[in-house]
């Protein structure tokens, strides 16, 4: 909601998005625009309030700085895969307040990354290995990488398929 004449904050970002998901940054960025009705309006003080999981991780207090760009909140730093909101408050010229709420999360943050691939055994068809000192497991692991190979030994690629239920209220598109 607006106030014709009052101090509005709008357009809060993190690392110049708004409510960006996957930050690969431990120090995020903030910003934000003002807007007011009256004229010669500008800020002069600001506060960043940061939590994660509804619990307060971060608080820069007020500080009495005009900066609404690039503005990082000191001591605060990101967790791998966290949710984050954040709610800024500014004070302007004129004594009025305003506070914007918005959000983001963190991706892996430099966290090593660990999975296995999801594919079918490759099985080389029966004529392949006729004449040769293969076998089907030799094959899969490739103990003749150094030999020329030609891939039309394999049979066709399989399906990986991976059952799941569709949750109630899901609009599929036709």
């Amino acid at each position: 909601m607006r106030n014709i004449n009052g101090l509005t904050v709008k357009n809060l970002t993190v690392e110049h998005m708004t409510n960006p998901i996957g930050l690969d940054v431990s120090e995020p960025r903030f910003g934000w625009k003002l807007e007011s009705g009256k004229k010669n309006v500008h800020q002069t003080a600001y506060q960043i309030r940061l939590y994660k999981e509804n619990e307060l991780a971060a608080d820069t207090g007020k500080l009495d700085r005009d900066t609404s760009i690039e503005v990082t909140a000191e001591g605060f730093q990101a967790e791998p895969k966290t949710v984050c909101q954040v709610e800024v408050t500014v004070w302007d010229n004129h004594g009025e307040t305003a506070s914007l709420e918005g959000c983001f999360e963190t991706g892996r943050l430099g966290a090593p990354f660990v999975s296995g691939w999801a594919e079918p055994e490759q099985e080389p068809t029966p004529d392949s290995l006729a004449g040769k000192e293969m076998d089907c497991d030799s094959v899969s692991v490739n103990a003749f990488a150094d030999q020329e190979r030609d891939f039309a030994e394999f049979r066709p690629a399989q399906y990986v398929r991976i059952p799941f239920e569709v949750k109630k209220g899901l609009n599929l598109l036709k």
